[in-house]
């Protein structure tokens, strides 16, 4: 099966960029922390407590949710508790 973070790595493996695989460790190490209220781009990566998400376009993300990929409401993402890091690639 595939979690999120599986996901995240999965996606940026693809791309041609490590990543490490556990999604505590992402939220620290992928790209460059964005703070404050700047707009969603396409590719900002969204973690909550022990899961992560992929930002598609300003309203929306693809995730992991029940053992499917999904593409998500971001106001949507809930029962992973508060946003903890939000991670932007170069």
């Amino acid at each position: 099966g595939l979690d999120s973070a599986g996901l995240v790595f999965l996606a940026l493996s693809l791309a041609g960029i490590a990543a490490p695989r556990f999604a505590d460790l992402q939220a620290t190490a992928l790209g460059r922390e964005v703070v404050g209220w700047t707009a969603m781009l396409r590719g900002d990566l969204l973690f909550y407590q022990d899961h992560a998400a992929i930002v598609v376009d300003e309203r929306s993300a693809i995730h992991v949710d029940g053992g499917a990929v999904t593409r998500t409401a971001i106001s949507a993402i809930v029962g992973y508790g508060p946003l903890v890091a939000r991670r932007r690639l170069p």
